[in-house]
């Protein structure tokens, strides 16, 4: 099984070489390689090979800052962290959650929440460059957004069953025989 991995990222360093030969596209094998590393699954989707340059970009511009977010070590962390910070507090603004976030949960409440989303779905792999960063990481603030929105009507929901049901309860106890028998 480990060599199928092999030969399937052999497979894609040689076709990467090639459309780097092709486009002129600049990549030395130690850049290949990394393509190969983080991005190998996007690479795979693309059948028919259209959107590898597009792929290449993407991985040229974004990478540092993925490497720079994914590694707390990293010397341009707190750089990279903040650039995220500012695109998700930009986002968050613009989405309609930011019109009906509950009392309890502030904007910057909702801002930690897509960011440690971020930070969590990277940490688990999900980002593949399939497409840019930012594109990626504002889908993932709408989702996290979205999901809030559900939890607070589900919460709200709740809440108003739970009083019908104690309602109920002290109804059923008010005009019920409680006289000892």
């Amino acid at each position: 099984m480990h060599g199928d991995a092999n030969t399937t990222d052999t497979h894609l360093l040689n076709e990467l070489a090639a459309l780097n030969v092709q486009a002129n596209l600049g990549l030395d094998q130690a850049l290949m390689d990394k393509i190969v590393q983080a991005a190998g699954a996007a690479l795979l989707k693309d059948k028919t090979r259209q959107k590898w340059p597009a792929i290449v970009q993407w991985f040229k511009q974004d990478h540092p800052l993925v490497e720079a977010l994914t590694q707390a070590d990293h010397p341009a962390s707190a750089e990279a962290s903040q650039t995220l910070i500012t695109m998700i507090a930009a986002t968050v603004a613009q989405h309609p959650t930011a019109q009906t976030i509950d009392v309890s949960t502030s904007r910057e409440d909702l801002e930690a929440m897509c960011l440690l989303a971020i930070i969590s779905s990277l940490n688990n792999n999900n980002f593949s460059y399939s497409s840019k960063f930012s594109t990626w990481a504002i889908a993932v603030v709408h989702n996290t957004c979205k999901k809030h929105i559900r939890d607070m009507l589900y919460q709200a929901q709740e809440e108003r069953a739970g009083s019908r049901r104690a309602h109920r309860s002290w109804y059923a106890f008010s005009v019920g025989d409680h006289r000892p028998s």
